[in-house]
């Protein structure tokens, strides 16, 4: 069990990083470079749902030492993208991990994240960590979302989730995975409460602390963050080519997915 008084002890937690994705070798390329220069100490998971291109994906993980995971059979946008949070979340737990940060594919942080986020989740206690959208009104987010292991699978915070992947039908992924945060704050520890007594959320915004690196605003440009509402195909090129990576073009970075 879960101590009554606080979940993590200190503001180093243990971090695990999964990347969403269907094919999309560049932007996987793209994650790769950029997490081996500012948060190679952070264990990854390429998570994939059955893609044509699941085998370079593979190799690509095999190159840069990173674990692999394709769906057998392709599960499509919504239930695809669900998949990733049960497989991910014990992946994290095998390998004794604090916290699971997920990424979609085209969320690319440019600079080093894992210090602000332990330092949020020492100071806040929370188990959920996201941002919003005021530009589409979204209380919440799943492109960029963190989530304390322990507390999502010993207060089943995936029921939500496995429920809607059974269904099988349209659902917003972002209503589905709050309703989750929601039923695990339920058993917040008590510093967690105590924190938001102090600093209490907007009507909408609970069951996680506010993190700036998804932001308020998934349409504002960012400086340190590439997101496809914002950014370019030209940027997201200029920043793998930076990187020292040739073999791309500008019209790589144009694809549809998840």
């Amino acid at each position: 069990m879960i101590g009554n008084n606080s979940i993590y002890p200190s503001h180093h937690p243990s971090l695990g990083l999964v990347i969403g994705t269907y094919g999309s070798v560049p932007y996987i390329h793209l994650h790769l470079e950029s997490w081996i220069r500012n948060c190679r100490d952070v264990p990854v998971l390429i998570h994939d749902d059955c893609s044509p291109h699941r085998d370079q994906l593979e190799d690509l993980c095999r190159d840069y030492g990173v674990d692999f995971y394709s769906n057998p059979s392709r599960c499509g946008h919504i239930v695809g993208d669900m998949m990733i949070y049960p497989h991910a979340l014990h992946w994290a737990e095998e390998r004794g991990l604090d916290i699971l940060v997920k990424f979609s594919r085209r969320f690319v942080p440019v600079i080093p994240w894992q210090n602000e986020l332990g330092l949020l989740a020492y100071k806040t206690q929370q188990a959920t960590f996201s941002g919003r959208c005021e530009h589409e009104s979204w209380t919440f987010r799943t492109d960029c979302v963190a989530m304390h292991v322990r507390s999502w699978l010993d207060y089943d915070g995936l029921e939500p989730i496995h429920r809607h992947i059974e269904a099988g039908k349209w659902v917003y992924v972002e209503t589905v995975v709050q309703e989750g945060a929601r039923r695990v704050h339920e058993h917040a520890c008590d510093t967690a409460r105590r924190y938001l007594e102090q600093n209490p959320p907007e009507e909408g915004r609970d069951g996680y602390a506010y993190w700036s690196l998804p932001g308020c605003n998934r349409r504002v440009p960012r400086h340190n963050v590439l997101w496809h509402e914002c950014s370019s195909p030209v940027e997201y090129h200029r920043a793998i080519a930076q990187y020292g990576v040739g073999r791309y073009s500008t019209e790589d970075f144009t694809a549809e997915g998840y």
